[in-house]
């Protein structure tokens, strides 16, 4: 259904994307062989209350101690919620020797089984510790805002690294909210342009993505008030000028600098993870 391989001619992608990056190479697990070019990022962050926690926890090892301090203050979405699953796709590769070994190959259960074990280990000790002793998991991520709004847990989570500030604006999260990545990275997903097979200028198309993905646009789409979302651009490959006029971007105060969120980015990994950690998460979890 696609045109062709295309990022190749892009003069704008040539000079100012890193295409070795497993960033923009994949898609959920599938390689993009130049059929796409990379648009827009998101990442997987949790949100804390700075009034109420000094330093957040840079492990899930310190999550679990945490926890053990301050019972009750933590949950997560059910693994059949978006951003549940993301959550345990954020904990495997936790339990994994590197994050690589997840994304960089296709699903196959045999081959994830370590690092599915020690997850499940893990999400079984924390269990007693969670909001309500993980008697009850949030249905939505607006059910666990909800209780972090009202004070019932000191935390809660989301894919997308900017999206507290609005919260924040209407008043729904507190103006001390701030947000934390934690080791190894932050689970991330870039989403991209392309040209179908049949489009009557692809030319055209060609000159109008490589305008979308130039330093120019992009540090537009940046801008909270245009887009407000993190850019699949490398930072280093920006001039000086380039790299003080993205810094420059105000995006609130909850979101983490451009740098540190490049730095931490995890590509997903294959989209069957999905399918089979909420399958998982019932059998291992919820029904115990």
């Amino acid at each position: 259904m696609l045109a062709g391989s295309f990022t190749g001619k892009l003069p704008s992608f040539n000079e100012y994307y890193d295409e070795t990056d497993p960033a923009i190479t994949t898609d959920f697990g599938t390689e993009v062989e130049g059929l796409e070019a990379p648009w827009g990022q998101v990442q997987f962050v949790f949100h804390y209350d700075e009034e109420k926690i000094d330093t957040p926890p840079a492990t899930f090892d310190e999550l679990k101690q945490w926890l053990q301090e301050n019972p009750q203050q933590f949950t997560y979405p059910a693994a059949d919620e978006f951003t549940g699953n993301a959550f345990l796709r954020q904990l495997l590769y936790a339990k994994a020797d590197q994050p690589s070994d997840i994304y960089n190959q296709a699903f196959e259960e045999k081959k994830v089984s370590g690092p599915a074990n020690d997850m499940w280990d893990y999400l079984n000790d924390i269990q007693p510790d969670l909001w309500r002793s993980g008697e009850h998991y949030p249905n939505s991520l607006e059910e666990l805002d909800q209780l972090y709004r009202q004070g019932e847990v000191a935390m809660t989570m989301g894919y997308n690294e900017a999206r507290a500030e609005s919260l924040i604006e209407d008043g729904v999260f507190p103006e001390s909210t701030k947000s934390f990545v934690m080791e190894p990275g932050s689970l991330g997903n870039t989403h991209f342009l392309s040209i179908p097979f049949n489009s009557p200028d692809k030319s055209g198309a060609l000159v109008a993505i490589n305008d979308m993905l130039s330093p120019e646009a992009q540090l537009e789409k940046q801008k909270p008030g245009v887009w407000g979302e993190s850019s699949p651009i490398s930072f280093e490959k920006l001039n000086d000028a380039q790299k003080e006029q993205f810094e420059s971007v105000d995006r609130g105060s909850s979101v983490l600098d451009e740098e540190k969120l490049e730095n931490t980015f995890m590509p997903e990994g294959d989209l069957e993870y999905v399918d089979w950690l909420e399958d998982e998460w019932i059998n291992e979890i919820a029904q115990n």
